[in-house]
């Protein structure tokens, strides 16, 4: 068994090398370069930062993994290779957002961050991203950072993008706290907005075949929501 997940492996990353070589230039002007002086956000393989009205999703050279006593520095293209079957999880992100965003139907269009494409400089990948900001110009914070969300509507757009992502067949596997900001409207009302499309299908988890099983992504998503709704969405007193 351990075997045949290795040659699936090696066959996700041969399959992503050869995609990589025909992939479609990004629409971005590959010779632009950023200033990144405002850090705004990191993750385990970037760094964001904030330019204008954009995010800047910079890939980090290194993935550290500790073992025990031992620290080891992957090269992020080597460990997403390993990792997620892919060499540029900036790109690889951008694909997704590409396929999902044209399925997205009107009313639910801003509740997904915008990405306008990739461009390789000398920071490195870089992905250009909408900066989600709230009516008074300040940043949207994630959803964990949050705690208990008490506001009725925000939950209501949640039902509305499970259904969504479940009625039209697309494995997000995205859905957390971390991966959802919640963005202030003008009238008061809130929204969640969604800012991370790396997880999308059973190629993001290579050595978990059981995905690949369209009844078992179908499970991973509803888990994802259920989740979601469990640690901020207030109980209700029959639930307390």
């Amino acid at each position: 068994m351990e075997r045949f997940k290795k040659v699936i492996l090696l066959y996700f990353c041969i399959m992503q090398t050869s995609s990589a070589i025909v992939q479609e230039v990004s629409p971005v002007d590959s010779a632009t370069s950023y200033s990144l002086d405002e850090k705004v956000g990191e993750g385990h393989y970037r760094i964001v930062y904030r330019h204008g009205d954009l995010a800047l999703k910079v890939l980090k050279p290194y993935r550290t993994k500790d073992y025990g006593l031992l620290r080891i520095d992957f090269p992020t293209w080597l460990y997403a290779a390993l990792k997620f079957g892919v060499t540029d999880l900036n790109m690889s992100e951008y694909r997704n957002y590409l396929s999902l965003i044209k399925e997205v139907p009107q009313e639910l269009i801003n509740s997904f961050a915008k990405i306008f494409g990739v461009i390789h400089s000398k920071q490195g990948s870089t992905s250009l991203c909408e900066l989600i900001s709230n009516a008074d110009g300040s940043l949207s914070q994630p959803l964990e950072q949050y705690g208990t969300m008490r506001d009725s509507r925000f939950w209501v757009r949640i039902d509305k993008l499970e259904e969504f992502f479940l009625s039209r067949g697309i494995p997000n596997f995205n859905i957390n706290g971390g991966n959802i900001v919640v963005r202030e409207l003008g009238d008061g009302h809130i929204i969640p907005v969604l800012i991370e499309y790396k997880r999308i299908g059973a190629r993001t988890y290579p050595l978990q075949l059981h995905l690949l099983l369209k009844s078992e992504a179908v499970k991973r998503v509803k888990r994802k929501f259920s989740s979601l709704r469990e640690k901020y969405q207030p109980k209700t007193p029959s639930e307390t």
